[in-house]
């Protein structure tokens, strides 16, 4: 009975409190700026020569299609102009023509209301 108490003292004195565990904080990632001396603005500052030549590349390409996407929509604007002022010109034609076929048969009208006038006042005259 004493080996067993004995025991247990040893063990409630070797006991510590529970605590979280301890881990080292993370430090909060700093983004210093880096400033070049010998910075131009025209000049890419990519060390890797193969990927600056890439996105070079790559943005030609974009401004040429994106001149390419102007160039069409300027042609796209000058056609449907065309396309209108033909279409008003056609349109002008054919009025014109309707207006002409109308004063042509109100000529003839007027001739024939002459000729049916004189034939009624000659009838009357006999």
């Amino acid at each position: 009975r004493a080996l067993v108490e004995l025991r247990i003292g040893r063990a409630i004195a070797g006991r510590r409190p529970l605590r979280l565990q301890r881990r080292a904080p993370v430090p909060i990632k700093l983004l210093n700026p880096v400033f070049e001396d010998d910075f131009q603005p025209g000049r890419d500052a990519d060390p890797d020569r193969e990927r600056a030549q890439l996105q070079l590349l790559k943005r030609k390409a974009k401004k040429e299609h994106k001149g390419a996407a102007r160039e069409l929509r300027k042609d796209g604007a000058f056609l449907a102009g065309e396309r209108e002022r033909e279409k008003r010109q056609r349109d002008d034609y054919l009025e014109a023509r309707g207006k002409r076929a109308v004063q042509i048969m109100q000529e003839q009208e007027h001739a024939w209301k002459q000729q049916k006038k004189v034939k009624r006042d000659a009838a009357k005259e006999l």
